[in-house]
């Protein structure tokens, strides 16, 4: 329960660094409205979800935003 907790906390603080960071309160996120966030939410998630894929499929990792294959010395 504790680390679901913590998990919570931690989304919570870096959402709220991240709108302190870019400037946005509720009044202008009221003005924006809802689709625009969402927009944003949904390009995270197919960004997230290529990264996974990415890795997993192929053994890369995305670095700068291309893959490169992992190198084993």
């Amino acid at each position: 329960m504790i680390n679901k907790d913590q998990t919570i906390a931690k989304a919570g603080l870096t959402l709220t660094l991240f709108l302190i960071g870019a400037g946005l309160s509720r009044t202008v996120l009221a003005a924006v409205g809802f689709r625009p966030l969402l927009q944003g939410i949904i390009l995270w998630i197919a960004i997230f979800i290529s990264r996974v894929i990415c890795s997993d499929t192929f053994g890369l990792i995305i670095r700068s935003g291309a893959c490169a294959r992992l190198t084993y010395s």
